[in-house]
């Protein structure tokens, strides 16, 4: 254990003291050095407490001498981003897959802090892993719009179904070239809530592209929500399919010219009408 401070313990001695001569007891007594000497536990009292915080902040010390010997990996947290660096850490397990395998603690360990630090941040491993796993959908979304540029002409058609197209390829092509982000993307293990009712921006870019179909007159109002998720699960599916499925040994351009074509039938599925080949 580190030596006591004197200074510091003398300096809140009269601090606690002092504030000690505001304070009223339960039968409305002020006490001050009269009342002090009329009841000497008060005295007692605030000493035990001091002590009891000198031995607290040794405690502390030795915790965070004990813990400035841990290495900490180059680029780690300081001057208050360490929420931050606990996701950026996140990000980069993620991407080795296995999303349960995931721990707060051993995040932390990667950053150079105690896990009791991370807790200040995270309520537990779900809240951390949902705050990455919210991270990994900005990015995909990211990629999706890097899909969705669509062809310079006037017909409104042709480019509600061009957004619709790489909507669903980069949703795919995502998978393909992140499949440990994208496993933990939409990954709810038990007990993981969301209740802020936040829509992920994935299905955000998709619902916008249904929308462009809607504004074309290839898609009614009424039949939005069932093409979203008819949607969704192919190219979902097809996804899980290149990483855990069969797909997942084919020759990468095969599966991409494959995941085009799923996605050209579920836009034919969905605007009922064959797209020009």
């Amino acid at each position: 254990m580190p030596p006591v401070d004197r200074r510091r313990l003398r300096w809140r001695d009269a601090l606690i003291l002092r504030n000690a001569r505001h304070h009223r007891d339960s039968r409305g007594l002020r006490h001050g050095a009269c009342a002090g000497a009329r009841h000497p536990s008060i005295r007692n009292v605030y000493v035990v407490h001091i002590n009891a915080r000198v031995v607290q902040d040794a405690r502390q010390d030795t915790e965070a001498e004990r813990w400035a010997t841990v290495p900490r990996p180059k680029g780690s947290y300081h001057h208050g981003d360490l929420r931050a660096a606990l996701i950026a850490a996140g990000l980069e397990l993620a991407r080795e897959g296995h999303p349960d395998a995931m721990s707060l603690r051993k995040i932390a360990r990667s950053v150079g802090v105690t896990p009791n630090a991370a807790y200040r941040h995270f309520s537990g491993r779900n809240d951390l892993l949902a705050a990455v796993a919210a991270k990994i959908q900005e990015r995909m979304a990211e990629a999706m719009l890097d899909k969705t540029v669509t062809p310079e002409c006037t017909d409104q058609t042709t480019a509600a179904i061009a957004r619709l197209r790489g909507v669903g390829l980069g949703y795919i092509d995502f998978a393909i070239e992140e499949p440990g982000w994208f496993q933990l993307a939409f990954f709810t293990p038990e007990g993981l809530e969301r209740p802020d009712g936040r829509i992920p921006p994935p299905l955000t870019l998709l619902q916008q592209a249904l929308g462009d179909l809607i504004g074309a007159g290839l898609l009614t109002p009424e039949r939005l929500a069932e093409a979203q998720w008819s949607c969704w699960a192919t190219v979902h599916g097809f996804a899980e399919l290149t990483i855990h499925g069969p797909l997942r040994d084919h020759d990468p351009a095969v599966v991409r010219g494959m995941a085009a074509q799923a996605v050209d039938d579920i836009i034919t599925g969905v605007t009922n009408r064959p797209l020009a080949s």
